[in-house]
């Protein structure tokens, strides 16, 4: 809407009426569109009802030489708006049915402010210079006749009516109130329901033309699914316990949905870190099993029986300080620790990358020491498979390629087994 497009909401007294514990005592009525206030100020509460108030307050927005139309629907009384005191010449078109305009003009002429009446079945407009003092108002019957102007007078607000949905559906603002753009297409109308009331003006290039509605129905009307009412679309929101209107919820609706998206956003890229992160280091796993894998084949190949049992014979004594606790050993302390501590050590127990012959080379080696008789191997059997033999492999597996102990039983733990029978390496890769 541009910066012409005017909205202000007019609120009138009327009689009191009570329900739910609210006295309900003001009427209001809207005046929107072009218009500029010619007679400031424009109050927005109005000292009286709006029977009486309606002329003022459209005079107010109705520039000199403007016209003013006043439609109305069915058979009750039209209010009066035109004021023949008026030092500005305008003229005022009244629009109703035959009974509501026969009243109107009997009521009119009773109270002797009949200026210039031209009912268009009986005369047409006379020249200027009438008794009206510069002020002429017409009064249109909605018969069969007339057709013809109302028509006219419908496809003028249509076109209005579409040029101001289009500037209403360009402004990214106004896109989360549709409300507003169908208010604006409804009171562009000369259709509506029952009992509302609006002020309406016309372009600046015609004048300012203001008129109340109380509905009207045309073939020619804006198109809709589904008309509200003024009443319906100007009514206050309804509000909750926390004084919250519906907006306001879906507002907060909308926040926590954002927040919640947010939030998603930054978990999943969390968990594709996360999955990045887990195959990166099962591709570095999967490299490090080929090359442990390689230095498995190394180790059957090159540690013969007379290099390993020279490498026992060198490493002897420290076999014989990690069993005294001179040199410390994580299983020889967990061994001697508990029954539970020494249970655990079986699934600790290391053979691979030895083959059958290397480890029953070192077996005859520690029987030369500690299992030299059936008494020896009943109380040493269990401390040299679960300590000894893991510790000697480790020992001469660091020895023989240069790794710290740390680094050996890492390479060890995850080196790929062999297919029994087959003899390949690199198995479980």
């Amino acid at each position: 809407i541009n910066s012409d497009f005017r909205m202000i909401q007019i609120f009138f007294e009327k009689g009191a009426r009570t329900f739910d514990g609210v006295c309900d005592n003001t009427a209001y009525a809207v005046i929107f569109g072009r218009f500029h206030i010619v007679s400031p100020p424009l109050n927005t509460l109005q000292d009286g009802d709006l029977k009486s108030n309606l002329g003022a307050v459209v005079a107010q927005v109705t520039p000199t030489g403007g016209a003013v139309a006043y439609v109305k629907e069915g058979n009750t009384l039209i209010n009066k708006v035109h004021r023949l005191e008026a030092k500005k010449p305008c003229k005022y078109t009244y629009f109703g049915s035959s009974t509501a305009i026969s009243k109107f003009k009997a009521k009119l002429q009773r109270e002797k402010l009949v200026g210039d009446i031209y009912d268009d079945q009986e005369s047409s407009v006379p020249e200027s210079g009438s008794k009206a003092i510069g002020i002429g108002f017409s009064v249109y019957n909605f018969d069969d006749e007339s057709e013809a102007d109302l028509t006219l007078v419908a496809s003028e607000f249509k076109e209005a009516a579409e040029s101001l949905a289009k500037r209403i559906k360009s402004k990214e603002e106004w896109r989360k109130r549709p409300s507003i753009s169908k208010m604006a297409k409804y009171c562009f109308r000369t259709a509506g329901s029952e009992g509302s009331i609006d002020l309406e003006t016309s372009d600046s290039e015609a004048g300012a033309t203001s008129s109340k509605t109380h509905g009207m129905g045309t073939s020619d009307s804006v198109e809709h699914d589904y008309c509200p009412s003024l009443d319906e679309i100007l009514k206050l929101p309804e509000l909750d316990s926390d004084g919250r209107s519906k907006d306001d919820l879906l507002d907060l609706m909308d926040k926590e949905i954002a927040e919640g998206k947010l939030r998603h956003d930054e978990e999943m890229s969390r968990l594709d870190s996360s999955i990045l992160n887990e195959k990166k280091r099962q591709e570095e796993r999967k490299c490090r099993l080929k090359d442990n894998a390689l230095i498995r084949d190394r180790f059957e190949v090159e540690v013969s029986e007379s290099l390993l049992k020279e490498m026992f014979r060198k490493n002897l004594q420290y076999l014989k300080d990690i069993r005294s606790g001179k040199v410390f050993s994580a299983r020889h302390q967990a061994y001697h620790q508990s029954s539970q501590s020494r249970h655990k050590l079986f699934y600790t127990m290391i053979t691979d990358p030895c083959t059958e012959d290397q480890l029953d080379w070192i077996l005859e080696e520690f029987g030369k020491v500690w299992m030299r008789n059936k008494k020896e191997q009943l109380t040493h059997y269990e401390h040299i498979w679960k300590v000894m033999i893991p510790e000697i492999i480790i020992k001469i597996y660091m020895d023989h390629f240069g790794f710290t102990k740390r680094e050996a039983e890492i390479r060890i733990s995850e080196t790929p087994l062999k297919n029994d029978g087959t003899g390949d390496s690199g198995d479980e890769l």
